[in-house]
């Protein structure tokens, strides 16, 4: 069994890598709901998994990283977006009075 669920671990943080690296935030979120049901379903943690866990626990720091940064970029841009928005109005006002 411990064989199976290293196996399982350790493909479970390739996938987290590849879901980061193409931005797939919705297979992402799958991914980590599935991290979140092996680590309830496997308690108490047999230590012949640590290297393996390891592994997932870098791949989901890496994960949250790079979605956190996105996320980040994604307000700023938004942010940007607005403050057009609002120059634009003040403009179109401007323009429309004699």
């Amino acid at each position: 069994m411990s064989t199976r669920l290293t196996d399982s671990i350790q493909q479970l943080a390739t996938q987290l890598r590849a879901a980061t690296d193409d931005q797939d935030w919705a297979r992402l979120e799958g991914l980590d709901r599935q991290v979140n049901e092996l680590l309830q379903r496997t308690r108490p943690m047999p230590s012949t998994l640590n290297r393996a866990l390891a592994e997932l626990r870098q791949a989901h720091r890496y994960a949250m990283t790079r979605a956190t940064r996105h996320a980040e970029a994604l307000g700023e841009r938004l942010q940007r977006m607005q403050d057009h928005s609002e120059g634009l109005r003040a403009y179109e006002q401007m323009e429309g009075q004699p």
